[in-house]
């Protein structure tokens, strides 16, 4: 009985045992540590255990053991211990009773904790509880199989699905499909050896928007050393997602046209240029200026020029490999690179497909407007190995084309010209 006594349950619980019949006692280790004795200091005895009692509750102490015995089968009261130097503590006991044969009390069985000690751990649970509950964090905690035990208000607040909603779910719930599968592999990766992982997802709300957070995520582990649960914190960076993309765009993109700004667009081109050379393969670097624009500002306005710039930016993707670059860098002057070209014929039937792109009638007020452009075209790296280079030359091929009349396609130095 001792031996199946002193197995460790709860460093803090103690268990005890009660013949009724002999009124003997028996205790585990918790249970002399929190009567302040030891095993060879206690005679085992219900007499001696009662004088361990405050002497203000020995008698509510005895008839909670005699009316028990006789009335019911399960019990619980407190009482506190008269310890030296005039301290008190004060326990509490849950008990049950057991009966023989006959229907006698026989045994009385049950556990002993330290008020105080459950007391401030109630406090200090309550008060854990009150800050997951109110954290403005996003907070889920999974089982070892990922299955959703618990969401805060705020991951309810953020996903827009209830708590009765998450709970027996898996967290795939949420996949937008938009994370790489790389980030997933890199978190089951450190979560199952025990680690922590920190990391961005982007999701799917309830109503279908994307959100994107950043998480914290960490196992937890039983006193084993096993995986029982996981929880995850989580940051709503959505916003701060959107404005860094606006950023980025402003400082990348034509914020008219959407198509690569002028500084993008030469960084692109430097880095086309840089795998060209490595892999010695030859780019065409080419600069378009539309013919007669002025005129559709002056006649139509500047909203209607505008328009139109869209249209053309749409009609140069439309036509464009998605390897190539397309790029604005001045009122209606367009730059493209195309890399990976394989001869100077694929070159030009390129431009003739932009010429006649851009030729098809525009509406404008319900009037058709016909958009001419002249093409200039510099070849990497036979008329030039750099962005200075290869951009003077294009330029310059443009211009001669416009000087000879305009609507069309001159290469730089070849004199290799198409007009209509």
């Amino acid at each position: 009985m001792h031996k199946f006594f002193d197995i460790k349950i709860e460093d803090k619980i103690g268990i005890w045992d009660f013949n009724v019949r002999s009124k003997r006692v028996c205790w585990n280790t918790v249970m002399y540590r929190l009567h302040n004795t030891s095993m060879q200091a206690f005679n085992d005895s219900f007499v001696a255990w009662i004088s361990m009692i405050h002497p203000d509750d020995r008698e509510s102490f005895k008839s909670a053991f005699l009316n028990f015995s006789n009335n019911c089968r399960s019990s619980e009261f407190e009482f506190r211990l008269a310890l030296p130097i005039e301290l008190t503590r004060r326990l509490k006991l849950i008990s049950h009773i057991t009966f023989d044969q006959f229907a006698k009390p026989e045994r009385i069985t049950g556990i002993c904790f330290d008020l105080d000690d459950h007391e401030a751990i109630e406090s200090k649970c309550s008060t854990m509880y009150t800050v997951v509950e109110q954290n403005p964090l996003s907070i889920m905690i999974t089982d070892a199989n990922t299955i959703i035990k618990y969401v805060n208000p705020s991951f309810s607040k953020l996903t827009g699905y209830s708590s009765n909603e998450l709970l027996g779910k898996k967290p795939t719930l949420l996949k937008s499909g938009q994370t790489p599968k790389q980030t997933y592999q890199q978190m089951w990766s450190a979560l199952l050896k025990g680690a922590t992982w920190s990391g961005q997802l982007v999701n799917r709300k309830k109503n279908g928007a994307i959100y994107y957070e950043k998480v914290h995520m960490a196992p937890i582990k039983n006193k084993a050393g096993l995986i029982t649960h996981f929880v995850s914190i989580k940051l709503d960076i959505t916003k701060e997602k959107k404005n860094h993309e606006q950023l980025t765009s402003m400082a990348h993109y034509d914020s008219l046209t959407g198509l690569c700004n002028r500084l993008f667009f030469f960084e692109k081109l430097q880095y086309a240029i840089t795998v060209a050379k490595r892999e010695k393969e030859k780019i065409a670097l080419l600069f378009l200026d539309l013919d007669k624009f002025k005129p559709i500002n002056d006649s139509y306005g500047h909203a209607m020029g505008d328009k139109v710039l869209r249209e053309i930016a749409l009609r140069l993707k439309s036509i464009t490999r998605e390897s190539d670059c397309v790029g604005r860098i001045g009122g209606d002057e367009f730059v493209i690179f195309l890399p990976k070209i394989q001869s100077t014929q694929q070159v030009l039937t390129i431009c003739e497909k932009i010429k006649c792109r851009l030729s098809e009638p525009i509406l404008i007020h319900n009037n058709p407007i016909s958009i001419a452009c002249c093409i200039g075209i510099a070849l990497y790296p036979d008329h030039g190995n750099s962005i200075n280079s290869l951009s003077q030359n294009a330029d310059s091929a443009m211009y001669e084309a416009k000087a000879i009349g305009g609507n069309t396609i001159t290469m730089f130095n070849n004199r290799i010209i198409i007009s209509p």
